[in-house]
């Protein structure tokens, strides 16, 4: 994997965490749990209740945890706790395949931080999966699409400013679910409008490795968006879920403003006909 960030020193290369994470079921997650175990860290399972937030209303989402984890069961550095435990050195929420549920974590968690105050003496990071359809000068139906991911950002932006807390938002493009190799740029996202010859095509377990690398050489990104991008084409093995909200998001952001110019035709339309009746 390669990154647009100079060589990191050893001393900050490969640091031994203990890391928070939500779920253990999707693509991303899975793949992320393997290597960081493998890689010799701590991992918690988050497990949060109906009234945390993060399992919703679907009781399946807390069935696939359930199954996933028992992979890791046996392993001595992975633990499945139930509730929100601030002590980890990190959490990591993946929302690069369930929008709401990362939300609903990032809330719960930003809620535990402000009413636990000792919580700071040891989560120092929190590290976002979000999407490129929540920034926001994203097209109008993407704005819609990607609203939880949005407010999860905000909410991130919002307790950095207020406590010690720091964070780094991953937004990947294309999600695909393939083997293929997948060589991954990591960068802020100011300087994707310089680079040349993105396929914004990345495979899930490229996102993961991806993310494990910049948690384990922090301090990167710090309080910045990071645009997670390849140049390698993929295998057309793609998340539809992800393919069809990129697609939306890709065809509303320059479609958008003639949409709005419409239904301020339409408003001020409406304003006229009644005003005449």
């Amino acid at each position: 994997m390669a990154t647009q960030q100079p060589p990191t020193s050893p001393s900050l290369q490969r640091q031994k965490q203990t890391i928070g994470v939500f779920e253990v079921a999707s693509k991303t997650g899975r793949h992320f749990v393997r290597r960081a175990l493998a890689n010799g860290h701590r991992v918690t399972l988050l497990q949060l209740d109906n009234a945390g937030g993060w399992k919703g209303s679907s009781s399946a989402s807390a069935k696939k945890d359930g199954a996933s984890a028992s992979e890791f069961a046996a392993h001595k550095a992975f633990a499945a706790i139930a509730g929100l435990s601030l002590d980890v050195d990190v959490v990591v929420v993946s929302g690069a395949e369930d929008h709401l549920a990362a939300s609903k974590a990032v809330a719960a968690l930003v809620a535990a931080i402000k009413a636990d105050e000792k919580s700071q003496a040891r989560l120092k990071h929190v590290f976002l999966v979000s999407a490129a359809g929540a920034k926001f000068d994203a097209g109008f139906f993407a704005r819609n699409l990607f609203a939880d991911l949005a407010q999860a950002e905000k909410s991130l932006h919002d307790l950095a400013a207020e406590k010690q807390i720091k964070f780094t938002i991953f937004r990947p493009p294309t999600l695909i679910d393939t083997d293929k190799s997948n060589d991954v740029f990591v960068f802020d996202e100011a300087a994707q409008k310089n680079l040349q010859g993105l396929s914004n095509q990345v495979s899930f377990t490229a996102l993961a490795d991806a993310i494990l690398e910049i948690v384990e050489t922090q301090p990167r990104f710090v309080n910045k968006v990071a645009a997670v991008n390849s140049k390698t084409i993929l295998d057309k093995s793609v998340s539809s879920s992800s393919d069809i909200r990129k697609a939306v998001y890709r065809a509303t952001a320059k479609a958008s403003p003639y949409i709005l110019i419409s239904l301020a035709i339409l408003a001020v339309g409406i304003v006229v006909a009644k005003r005449r009746s």
